[in-house]
């Protein structure tokens, strides 16, 4: 799909990307900190069990998070809400991003750095029973 676009579709990126005042994760740690992020959610079992509001609440953690990495060059949110999107579906949960004002989604996932609050408030507004 995105290949078709860019030539580095799929792949992660090979320089350093700063949007605004946002310093995303060096290049070189990408795949490390992917890695451990992803271990992490392992640990926890994907989530699997927790209520709505601990769902929303480490669903946040771990799209802000894997906002910081921000390991492609372009695509970075559509890919992180879909892998969100997609595991809430393995929680019973379904998430409508379109559900939900994207100019305050971006900047909830802005603010995430320091403040999940947002977030957490803009996943609970996108999960439809």
């Amino acid at each position: 799909m995105g290949q078709d676009l860019y030539y580095f579709a799929g792949k992660l990126r090979e320089e350093d990307i700063i949007k605004g005042n946002t310093h995303f994760a060096k290049y070189q740690y990408i795949e490390t900190s992917a890695i451990k992020l992803f271990e992490e959610l392992k640990e926890e079992n994907y989530l699997i069990g927790t209520s709505f509001n601990q769902f929303s609440e480490k669903a946040s953690y771990y799209m802000a998070e894997l906002n910081i990495i921000h390991p492609f060059r372009e695509g970075n949110g559509r890919t992180i809400r879909e892998f969100i999107r997609i595991l809430a579906l393995k929680n019973g949960y379904q998430i409508k991003w379109n559900s939900i004002n994207q100019k305050t989604l971006f900047k909830a996932s802005v603010e995430s750095v320091l403040n999940l609050g947002p977030l957490i408030k803009c996943i609970k507004g996108a999960i439809k029973s």
